[in-house]
């Protein structure tokens, strides 16, 4: 499990950035 500050920035990654999978950590938020 990722920490919510984690998860709200991963969710913010993933809107503005459309989920870079190069970034270790967001690969788990992006799938």
């Amino acid at each position: 499990l990722i920490s919510v500050t984690e998860y709200k920035l991963c969710v913010t990654l993933r809107v503005e950035m459309e989920c870079p999978s190069e970034v270790p950590f967001l690969v788990d938020c992006c799938n």
